[in-house]
C-alpha cells in the first residue's frame, strides 16, 4: 500500500500536487523557493501534456523496439496483463481494461499468422478478484476464437510475470517466445523474460507517430491524451530504475 502511494505520488499528476503543495506551504517563509516549485509545477504539467514533450519521451523509453517482421521462429507466444476494469457491469463482473485488450488483439493476430499458442500472465490486482490472465483468456477465447492453453494468474509484476510463464513453458520445451506487450514496456518485459530464461522475439503493439512541427503545430497544444502517455513513460523509466536495485 505504501509503494503505491510512493509511486502515485511520484509520477503525473500526484507529483503535481506534491511540487504545488509545497509551494503553497514555503509561500510566506521562502516566497522565491515557493514561486519556483509553482512554476515548475505548471511548467512541467504543460509541457508533459503536449505531443511535442511526450511523443519523444515515449519513443525514447521504447528503445527502438519495430514491429514483428516474423522472420525468426518461435514455440508460443506469450501476452502481459496491462490491467483491467473491476465494474464491468455489461460484462457480467470484471473485464479487461484497453490497455489489455489492445495487447490480446494483438496476440490473436499473431496467432493467426503463426498458429502457435498463446500463454497470458497476470494474476489479481487484489486477492479476491479475477486474475487478470483469466480475463484475457476469456476475452481471447470467447472474442478472437483463439487458442490459450495457459494462463499464469499469481505474478504481480513484470519480473513475476516472467518467472512464473518460465515454470509453465519451460518444462514444456517453449523457451522461444514471442513476447507482446506495448512498445513502452517491451524494454523490461524482454530483461525480465531473458533473464528467466526465455529466448525473447519482442513483439510490441502500439507505437507513437514522429512530432514534425512543420505539418502538426497543434504539437504545442495541451491534451490529457498525452499527459496520460507521459506518465506511462515516466513510469517505465522508473520501472528502468528499479531494476537496479530490485525485480519489480
Amino acid at each position: 500500500m505504501l509503494y503505491a502511494a510512493f509511486k502515485m505520488m511520484i509520477l503525473p499528476p500526484g507529483i503535481f500536487v506534491v511540487m504545488g503543495g509545497l509551494g503553497w506551504l514555503l509561500w510566506n517563509r521562502h516566497p522565491r523557493i515557493a514561486r519556483w516549485l509553482i512554476g515548475s509545477t505548471v511548467a512541467l504539467l504543460y509541457l508533459l501534456s503536449t505531443r511535442l514533450v511526450s511523443v519523444p519521451l515515449a519513443d525514447f523509453v521504447a528503445y527502438d523496439y519495430t514491429p514483428l517482421t516474423y522472420e525468426e521462429s518461435a514455440d508460443a507466444i506469450v501476452v502481459l496483463a496491462g490491467g483491467h476494469r473491476q465494474y464491468a457491469p455489461e460484462y457480467g463482473g470484471s473485464d479487461v481494461n484497453r490497455h489489455t485488450l489492445e495487447r490480446i488483439r494483438y496476440a490473436a493476430r499473431l496467432q493467426k499468422e503463426t498458429a502457435l499458442p498463446i500463454l497470458t500472465s497476470g494474476g489479481p490486482s487484489r486477492p479476491s478478484w479475477d486474475p487478470h490472465a483469466i480475463l484475457m483468456q476469456r476475452a481471447l477465447t470467447d472474442e478472437f476464437g483463439a487458442d490459450v492453453p495457459w494462463a499464469e494468474t499469481t505474478s504481480k509484476t513484470t519480473w513475476q510475470n516472467a518467472e512464473k510463464s518460465a515454470s509453465i513453458l519451460l518444462p514444456a520445451g517453449k523457451q522461444r517466445i514471442y513476447l507482446v506487450t506495448h512498445a513502452l514496456h517491451m524494454h523490461r518485459s524482454v530483461m525480465a523474460f531473458e533473464a528467466a530464461g526465455f529466448e525473447v522475439i519482442p513483439a510490441p503493439t502500439i507505437f507513437y507517430e514522429p512530432v514534425d512541427l512543420r505539418t502538426y503545430p497543434l504539437a504545442i497544444v495541451p491534451s490529457v491524451k498525452f499527459l496520460e502517455q507521459s506518465r506511462h513513460a515516466l513510469y517505465e523509466l522508473y520501472g528502468w530504475l528499479k531494476y537496479v536495485f530490485a525485480k519489480v
